[in-house]
């Protein structure tokens, strides 16, 4: 607000055009009674100052006057054709719902000055709220350009990214308006949700605590640091401050829910019920925590009382609630009562306006009930509707030279000359293969021994790889080949430090279940040589088509949602699979799923011997172990270890064509199989 517009030459006009320049001096420093005072005082002297009725309009926007803003912007635009005047009057429709007239009023800021990167950040958002997700983000790519070191602008477009389901560049936009170091409380609590959104809660959380060290007595902030330090795996970090919320705003029911969360992910499933319960006291109407009692109560096994908690929420109708109705179609299946639901998920599905996110879950769900009843061309019909609506790429010569990189990368040679981490621990196990393929059983087998802590899917070693590749200034994985022992001490230490913080003292073994790390084992192989590494094999027909039916919301699964693509991913990830086995120079210990259900009491034991551990009854019974388990395997660890999901290939064979070519199968391989 530079401007001092209107005049003659004349005295008077020198004095207006010295009064809208103190004006705007007390408006930028924040101090809108005087602003406004000296606006009226110029419009009394002169009203067709084009400025003072800008100045005015933007004290209305401040004060929550929204309309009587869009009086006195569009004055100022009748005296003065000014860009900015059109972007604060879109600004004024915006904040009146009416997005319509928002939209052409930005259209017109941006004509009028092309490069105007402010118009363009807030013509996407209004794309956004209007439901034009491509449109938007084709603008929002443009506010970028011109708005290259504002993290408001990454991170709304990585907002966007999410709801086009592209993954993988929202990924590296959310990262890099993390890296831009947001100052605004606003625009780091953007960068921060879409963070979370990605499934990056490490980088979420140092958000979050800078904004608790800023603001102490904000509990929303402690409330969001407690999310993420529990998706971190941190629930000893996230009660404190869940609990340190709930003190500061007693009547604040998402503390309550923060503080349950923490409970629940320690095994306190009463003290987590307790406090749910109190949430539900003050907000008894909040789908969210009627959700967050349903599941909890579901995790427990209480499926009567989930049941009881939700059906009457359902059978009332009204309003469509995702997180209800989706948790009241799970506990229909503990019930046999898939006929009674699946009526209802057809009219849900029939609804014109769902949006395409809740239509896509709503078929997986779908695709689990005809299962369940043995209609399997319509549970088939509904899993191929879902991933249809999955708009994410998969570059195969992308994938193809990822993975011929890292077989050149880490050869032989490599091997023999590349240094070693000194730490020499032995802590760490890794247990890696295609997500699906007996991971989740795997770890839960070994964290049913006292001397192991199953710490889930780490996503530790690539966030070190990430580091160490920016610290040494090169391309993975040529760089390691002059990678000093110092940096891999330092990358093993980064790892150790973070399962530590997970695991009591005095355990011997700590898991690693992220299945992808199959793709880093050259470098966990550098960084513990004296680590276990366990490979997880499934069969390919049953692992492809588990993860097909899967709805997975991580990033780097782009690959799962076409048939075609699973076959060939799988075969990149055999190749790679088979190298590793000819170049590590260490063990890789092959567990066979089918084999493992068919034979617990033959391969529990050698799987503990291979892990240097004597063996414990309790390994055999993996379902008795309390511990949560967050990924998509969560039922199948807390039942006993069965063997329904051999040969599951077999009731969907007729559509599979096009999964076995891609796999390289043919028709005479199955019938012996």
């Amino acid at each position: 607000m530079t401007e001092a517009d209107a005049g003659n030459g004349n005295a008077q006009d020198a004095r207006i055009a010295e009064l809208l320049d103190t004006a705007h001096l007390h408006h930028k420093g924040g101090d809108l009674e005087r602003a406004e005072d000296l606006y009226r005082e110029i419009l009394q002297n002169d009203a067709g100052v084009a400025g003072a009725h800008h100045g005015m309009g933007l004290i209305a926007l401040q004060v929550g006057q929204p309309r009587l803003a869009v009086e006195f912007f569009r004055t100022a635009i009748e005296l003065k054709d000014d860009p900015l005047y059109h972007c604060n009057l879109a600004t004024a429709h915006f904040s009146l719902e009416d997005l319509a007239s928002a939209e052409a009023e930005y259209r017109k800021a941006i004509e009028a000055a092309p490069s105007y990167g402010e118009a363009y950040l807030n013509l996407g958002l209004t794309l956004k709220a209007e439901g034009r997700h491509q449109e938007a983000c084709d603008v929002l790519d443009r506010a970028v350009v011109l708005r290259p070191r504002d993290p408001q602008a990454f991170a709304k477009l990585a907002e966007v990214l999410l709801l086009l389901d592209r993954h993988d560049e929202a990924k590296e936009i959310a990262r890099a308006a993390a890296n831009l170091g947001p100052r605004g409380t606003e625009a780091r609590e953007t960068v921060a949700k879409v963070l979370r959104s990605l499934s990056l809660p490490k980088e979420a959380m140092l958000i979050s605590r800078q904004l608790v060290n800023e603001f102490p007595a904000e509990a929303k902030y402690r409330i969001q640091l407690a999310g993420d330090y529990q998706s971190m795996g941190f629930s000893q970090a996230a009660r404190p401050e869940a609990q340190r919320a709930v003190n500061l705003e007693p009547d604040n029911p998402r503390g309550y829910g923060a503080l349950a969360h923490s409970l629940a992910a320690g095994g306190d499933w009463d003290g987590a019920e307790e406090q749910i319960d109190k949430a539900l006291e003050l907000a008894p109407d909040d789908e969210f925590l009627i959700a967050q009692k349903g599941n909890l109560l579901e995790r427990k096994g209480s499926f009567k009382e989930a049941y009881k908690l939700v059906r009457p929420l359902i059978v009332k109708g009204g309003e469509y609630k995702p997180a209800i109705f989706n948790l009241f179609l799970t506990l229909t299946r503990r019930f046999d009562a898939q006929e009674e639901a699946i009526g209802m998920l057809e009219n849900a599905l029939n609804n014109q306006g769902l949006p395409n996110g809740v239509r896509l879950e709503l078929n997986f769900q779908a695709g689990h009930m005809y299962a369940d009843l043995g209609r399997y061309d319509e549970s088939f019909a509904a899993y191929a509707r879902a991933n249809a609506l999955k708009p994410r790429v998969y570059h195969r010569d992308r994938e193809e030279e990822n993975f011929r990189n890292l077989m050149e990368g880490f050869s032989a040679e490599l091997f023999r000359q590349a240094p070693r981490s000194t730490l020499g621990s032995r802590r760490p196990v890794f247990i890696v293969g295609m997500p699906r393929s007996g991971t989740s059983l795997t770890e839960q087998i070994l964290a049913s021994h006292p001397d192991v802590f199953g710490a889930g899917e780490l996503s530790e070693v690539d966030r070190i790889l990430n580091q160490l590749t920016n610290r040494s200034g090169g391309k993975y994985p040529g760089f390691l080949a002059e990678v000093e022992a110092g940096e891999l001490d330092w990358g093993a230490q980064e790892y150790l430090n973070h399962i530590n913080t997970l695991a009591p003292e005095g355990v011997e073994r700590v898991t690693d279940k992220m299945p992808q790390n199959f793709l880093h084992l050259g470098l966990i192989a550098l960084l513990f040589p004296e680590a276990k590494i366990i490979h997880t094999n499934r069969d390919p027909l049953d692992n492809c088509l588990s993860c097909y039916v899967q709805n997975f919301a991580a990033a780097g699964m782009s690959f799962t949602y076409s048939l075609e693509n699973l076959g060939h991913y799988h075969r990149l990830y055999q190749q790679l699979m088979e190298h590793w086995r000819q170049v590590l120079p260490m063990p890789i210990y092959e567990l066979q799923y089918e084999e493992l259900v068919e034979n617990p009491e033959g391969e529990i034991p050698r799987l503990l011997d291979f892990v240097e551990l004597p063996f414990d009854q309790a390994c055999l019974e993996p379902h008795k172990t309390k511990r949560d388990t967050k990924t998509a395997s969560y039922d199948q660890v807390r039942q006993p270890i069965y063997r329904k999901s051999k040969q599951r290939w077999r009731k969907y064979e007729k559509h599979l064509g096009p999964l076995m070519e891609a796999l390289g199968m043919d028709a005479g391989e199955l019938d012996d199989a």
